[in-house]
C-alpha cells in the first residue's frame, strides 16, 4: 500500500504469506489433549522513493522471507459437569516489516488454570500466565519495526460472571453480569543500546519495564436480553504505565 507521498513515507509495501495448520483433539477419559502445529512462509518486499514524490527515479528495495514453524500444545481436564483444569504451552510470532533487518518476534507461552461452570451460566476462572519474548519488536514513528531484546511478562487473569433470568409477560428475560480483572508485570531481561525513539534512543537495561503495558485492567460488563434484543453496556479501567 502507498503510505504518503515524500521524504520517509514515500514508499510501496506488499506481502504475500501462505499458512498451513494441522491439530488433534485426543480424549483420554476426562483428559483432553490438543497438539497444534503451524507453518508460515511469508514473502514481504518494499520499495521507498524518499523525496522522489513522481516516482519516476529508482527506489531502494528491500526484501525479506520467512519460513516458520509454530507448535502449540493445550491440555484440559474436567472432573465433573462443573469443575475442570487446564494447561497450555504455544510458541508466538510477529513478523518483521518488508524494510526491517531485524529477526522476527518470538515467545513461548505457558498458561493455566481452573474453570467453574454453575447454575444460570455462572462461572469463574483463573489464568496464570508466564510469556518470555526472545525478541521483542514494536514499530517506531516510521512504521518500522525495531528490536526491542529479550523480555518477560506474567501475571494473573480472573473472570467470574452470571446471567439471572426472568419471566414477564410470557417472555424471558436475561441479565447476564460479567467482570475481568488483569494483574500484568513485564519486564526487559537483556540489555540493548537503541537509536529508536520508540525505546527513546537510550540504552535499556535489564529489569526496566516494558512501556505501554498496564499493570492493572478491569472490565465490567452488564446486558439485557429479550427474543432477539440485545443492549449490553460496559466500562473498563486501565492503570497507569510507562511510555518511555
Amino acid at each position: 500500500g502507498l503510505d504518503g507521498s515524500s521524504g520517509s513515507h514515500n514508499r510501496i509495501g506488499s506481502t504475500r504469506a501462505y499458512s498451513a495448520y494441522t491439530q488433534d483433539n485426543i480424549q483420554i477419559g476426562n483428559l483432553t489433549i490438543v497438539p497444534g502445529l503451524r507453518f508460515e512462509h511469508i514473502e514481504a518486499k518494499q520499495r521507498r522513493y524518499e523525496n522522489d514524490a513522481t516516482r519516476s527515479g529508482t527506489p531502494n528495495t528491500t526484501q525479506n522471507t520467512t519460513d516458520i514453524f509454530i507448535p502449540a500444545l493445550s491440555t484440559s481436564y474436567k472432573f465433573n459437569d462443573n469443575y475442570s483444569i487446564f494447561a497450555g504451552v504455544h510458541k508466538g510470532f510477529a513478523p518483521a516489516s518488508p524494510s526491517s533487518t531485524i529477526k522476527p518476534e518470538q515467545s513461548t507461552n505457558y498458561e493455566t488454570g481452573f474453570r467453574f461452570r454453575g447454575k444460570k451460566e455462572s462461572f469463574i476462572e483463573t489464568t496464570f500466565f508466564y510469556n518470555d519474548y526472545a525478541n521483542l519488536t514494536s514499530e517506531d514513528s516510521n512504521g518500522d519495526k525495531v528490536n526491542g531484546g529479550e523480555a518477560i511478562s506474567y501475571g494473573i487473569e480472573f473472570g467470574a460472571g452470571i446471567t439471572p433470568n426472568a419471566q414477564f409477560l410470557n417472555k424471558s428475560f436475561s441479565f447476564p453480569l460479567k467482570a475481568t480483572y488483569t494483574l500484568n508485570h513485564a519486564e526487559f531481561t537483556s540489555q540493548f543500546e537503541s537509536d529508536s525513539d520508540i525505546w527513546e534512543n537510550a540504552i535499556v537495561q535489564k529489569g526496566d519495564a516494558v512501556p505501554y503495558i498496564p499493570r492493572h485492567q478491569l472490565t465490567l460488563s452488564a446486558g439485557f436480553e429479550v427474543d432477539k434484543i440485545a443492549l449490553n453496556l460496559s466500562t473498563s479501567y486501565v492503570d497507569a504505565m510507562r511510555t518511555q
